[in-house]
């Protein structure tokens, strides 16, 4: 009987290669939460399928009873967390509750469901191991510790670098439930276990969506830009900038000032673009994932947004978009990231890179003293800090002679092989298991 996989939140493109490597690593069957690669994967040879076909009625029904006996018991609780969310005589209660039971009934379906999932693949198929691209989120949790109820090895890879984070929280990334965490680079390896995780649970192996960095050379980047300037209606011959902007409702500590910093940096790079009239530069705004897909989105409003603020600022020209992450970041004259990995496929792909804090106080949370990138402290700094890129081949030049040494702190061997040595770590678990 072949054995399977559950593969949990890698629904991004560039991890197709890595679900190839890992299903020829032990000739396993891939089940996939959320189903969006099934396709692709498909296409690519990979017998993959939906985990959630698995359920049936009967089971959905029982998670839903599972989920309502959960708002049950809080409900029951009333009275106490009207007395914690409250201040002075005032009680926020009555407006949070509603808000409040809808998302802790929506958490209880998602990992219900998901232990549910990795219950029916024991039984029908045999399930050799879990990844997860995320092991921090209610369902990520879930799966890991149903796995381990089960004896299921679980392997967390991360989406990106484990930035330093300035308010320590053990749900923010830094704590790994999984058995074992693959690491992008040293950076995030000494990152992990600075913050506690056994160092024999970190696994150096680079990460798999950066993998497609390694054969963008100067031509495949003069195609890019080609390519981009025809899809987005931009001129290749004018000056790009590229704007990464971020997801501020990130649950942080300082989630609250991030909103109003948000629009601040984009303020100030409109204002950047704008001192740059005379050199015709063009401002293109990548959309965080986050962005686009959170459940109250509203798309046109969104876009809609972001092109009003830069015609009060007196930007004319912006393009915003959610795709086009990879040709936009190989054609870009000057990456513009807020403590962003994109900064980091910036860097894979040989472009100047300006950081930006959101706040003052996080300005050494990525790319502290990092000589390959432009690391700002200020958001009023943005300006200065385009033209300089811009306008100043000297330091181009200095930024291009450090990045190599650069990528080796934050990208762990970029050969273009890390999904490889990411599923050698499952095959490894697995077998052990």
């Amino acid at each position: 009987m072949r054995r399977a996989v559950l593969v949990f939140a890698l629904s991004d493109p560039a991890n197709l290669p890595l679900l190839r490597a890992i299903a020829r690593a032990g000739d396993w069957d891939l089940y996939l939460v959320p189903p969006t690669l099934i396709e692709p994967a498909r296409a690519a040879g990979v017998v993959a399928h939906d985990a959630f076909a698995l359920l049936d009625e009967a089971a959905a029904a029982r998670i839903r009873a599972q989920a309502e006996g959960m708002v049950r018991r809080v409900e029951a609780c009333e009275p106490l967390l009207a007395r914690r969310f409250s201040s002075g005589t005032r009680t926020f209660w009555p407006r949070m509750r509603g808000p409040f039971l809808r998302a802790l009934a929506g958490v209880a379906v998602r990992t219900r469901t998901m232990s549910a999932i990795l219950e029916r693949i024991a039984e029908r198929a045999g399930l050799a191991a879990v990844v997860l691209g995320f092991d921090t989120i209610a369902a990520g949790r879930a799966a890991a510790a149903t796995a381990r109820r089960l004896g299921v090895p679980t392997v967390h890879v991360p989406h990106g670098v484990l930035a330093r984070p300035r308010v320590p929280m053990r749900w923010q990334g830094a704590q790994v439930f999984a058995d074992a965490v693959c690491a992008p680079g040293p950076y995030s390896h000494a990152g992990y276990v600075a913050q506690g995780v056994r160092p024999d649970a970190v696994r150096l192996t680079g990460s798999p969506r950066w993998d497609l960095y390694a054969a963008l050379d100067a031509a495949a980047r003069a195609r890019c830009r080609e390519a981009v300037a025809a899809a987005l209606g931009l001129d290749p011959a004018a000056p790009l900038v590229v704007y990464g902007a971020t997801w501020v409702e990130r649950g942080t500590a300082h989630s609250c000032a991030h909103q109003q910093a948000a629009l601040a940096a984009y303020r100030q790079v409109l204002e950047g673009v704008r001192r740059l009239a005379r050199r015709r530069v063009q401002l293109v705004v990548k959309l965080h994932p986050g962005e686009w897909s959170r459940p109250s989105a509203d798309g046109p409003s969104l876009l809609a947004g972001y092109h009003g603020v830069a015609r009060r600022a007196g930007v004319e020209r912006v393009v915003v978009t959610a795709g086009y992450k990879t040709e936009l970041i190989a054609a870009a004259d000057a990456l513009v990231v807020l403590n962003s990995n994109l900064g980091i496929e910036g860097l894979l792909c040989g472009r100047p890179v300006v950081n930006v804090p959101l706040l003052p106080v996080e300005h050494d949370c990525l790319f502290a003293d990092e000589p390959a990138v432009v690391a700002l402290r200020r958001l009023e700094e943005v300006g200065a800090a385009l033209a300089a890129v811009l306008d100043d081949a000297a330091l181009r030049a200095r930024l291009a002679a450090a990045a190599p040494a650069a990528v080796r702190r934050y990208a762990h061997e970029p050969d273009g092989r890390a999904s490889e040595r990411v599923a050698a770590v499952v095959a490894e678990l697995a077998r052990a298991a």
